[in-house]
């Protein structure tokens, strides 16, 4: 390890070059641009590590700090090592810098994503001392195609919102559906998350008393995301039982499941 260096990432043009170059190489899930990739360097929450063998990117780790709850936490986003420098333990070393910056930062919870049967990744983020939380998870997403805006409230039928900013973290959002007399029909806590590779409303917790309050307040968050001009609304679906919809009602909203993941955190200090 001693042959890398290890730093985080400045919100310039070369640096965003540097670590779209590292995830290209080693993920591909970005195409984003220089610029676009400076953008979400440039804001307050965001937090990026490169490695570098010589002047070449060999691997990068991006973070967001999020409000976990009521809890500050670091949320590790993606993670990627180019192949030539994997088996060299790079993807741990990055995330123990970011933890660690984390921690300075008075941050003592983290968590993440591995997608099940990533295995190499999961070995990292375990030897950095995060372990998986319950078992895995289904990921919905609903990808925006275009912005023009679609009529979904029922007649009477009203969405409340409260928005939490807290400097240098994600924006949060809490929605409350209620009918034409006030009755809670479906609530949602939502990230607005701005990562090197969507710009999106990630779903923390979803809770409806029946399928077509579900169907409606997840078509309000989709608005709501056109509004912003975002690219996806993404959810980390619970056991069906936890929650009292299943699959199939998300599917039918326009949220299929595109992948199954398990999530890891690691564990207050």
């Amino acid at each position: 390890m001693t042959r890398y260096l290890i730093r985080p990432a400045q919100a310039t043009l070369e640096d965003a070059t540097l670590l779209l170059q590292a995830e290209r190489f080693s993920l591909g899930d970005s195409d984003y641009s220089p610029e676009e990739a400076l953008a979400a360097l440039q804001r307050p929450e965001h937090r990026a590590y490169l490695a570098l063998w010589g002047s070449e990117p060999a691997g990068f780790c991006s973070c967001l700090r999020i409000w976990d709850g009521l809890i500050p936490c670091l949320e590790i986003d993606m993670l990627g090592v180019v192949s030539a420098h994997r088996g060299r333990g790079l993807g741990t070393a990055l995330i123990r810098t970011a933890l660690n910056d984390a921690r300075s930062e008075g941050i003592s919870r983290a968590r993440a994503l591995v997608h099940v049967g990533n295995r190499a990744s999961l070995r990292a983020f375990e030897r950095a001392g995060m372990r998986p939380e319950g078992p895995a998870r289904a990921l919905h997403v609903y990808a925006i195609q275009g912005f023009a805006p679609v009529p979904y409230l029922p007649t009477g039928w009203q969405v409340e919102e409260r928005e939490t900013r807290r400097e240098g973290f994600t924006p949060r959002l809490a929605c409350a559906l209620r009918d034409n007399a006030g009755s809670p029909l479906a609530e949602a806590e939502v990230l607005e998350v701005h990562t090197l590779a969507y710009r999106g409303f990630w779903v923390e917790a979803l809770r409806a008393s029946a399928p077509r309050g579900l169907h409606v307040l997840l078509r309000h968050l989709v608005e709501r995301a056109k509004a912003l001009r975002l690219d996806e609304v993404g959810y980390l679906a619970p056991p069906s039982e936890e929650v009292g919809f299943s699959a199939d009602d998300l599917a039918f909203a326009g949220f299929p499941i595109v992948g199954t993941y398990d999530r890891l955190r690691e564990a207050p200090r």
